[in-house]
C-alpha cells in the first residue's frame, strides 16, 4: 500500500509472506508529516519471541508518541480482525485517536463479497472513525484513501 501511494515498488519493501516488516519505518510525506509503518504481527511467521519484541516496540511508540494524529489500520479483506486489530482499535477509541480502517486486497472478492466482508469486520471493530476498501490496482481507490489521509492533514 505504501509503495503504491508514493506511486513506486521501491520505497517499502514487500513480500509475500506475512511478518516481513520487523521495523518500525519512517516515510517523510510531502516534508508535512510521516506516515509510520508498524510490523504487522497478526499473521506473522516470525518467532513467537520476536513478535513479543515487534509488540512491545509499537506498544511503546504508540504510547509515547507525541505526534500522533491518525491511526490506520490495514486488514485483509478476506479475513476476520485479529485480536490485535482488536487491541489496536480499543486503544485508539480510548486515547481518541481518529482510526482509518483499510481493507485491503480488495480484488480479491466480487463487489457483493466485499460489501459483506467489510460490514462484518467494521461490526467487531469499536468505534471507527472511517472505513474504505484498496486495492494495489484500482488508482480510484488509492485517491479515496489519500482524501481520507488529507482530511486530516490539510
Amino acid at each position: 500500500m505504501i509503495n503504491t501511494l508514493f506511486q513506486t515498488k521501491t520505497v517499502a519493501k514487500t513480500s509475500s509472506t506475512p511478518g516481513k516488516t520487523q521495523r518500525i519505518n519512517f516515510f517523510l510525506v510531502d516534508d508535512s508529516f510521516f506516515l509510520v509503518d508498524l510490523p504487522g504481527y497478526g499473521y506473522a511467521t516470525a518467532p513467537k519471541e520476536e513478535i513479543q519484541k515487534w509488540s512491545q516496540g509499537i506498544d511503546d511508540y504508540l504510547n509515547q508518541s507525541e505526534t500522533l494524529r491518525l491511526v490506520l489500520l490495514l486488514i485483509d479483506i478476506r479475513r476476520q480482525p485479529s485480536k490485535e486489530d482488536l487491541a489496536l482499535a480499543k486503544w485508539a477509541s480510548v486515547k481518541k485517536i481518529p482510526l482509518l480502517v483499510v481493507f485491503t486486497k480488495r480484488d480479491k472478492l466480487s463487489d457483493s463479497e466485499g460489501e459483506r466482508a467489510m460490514k462484518e469486520s467494521l461490526s467487531l471493530l469499536p468505534k471507527v472513525t472511517s472505513a474504505l476498501s484498496f486495492s494495489n490496482r484500482n488508482f480510484h481507490e488509492r485517491r479515496n484513501l489519500i482524501k481520507k489521509i488529507n482530511e486530516v492533514f490539510p
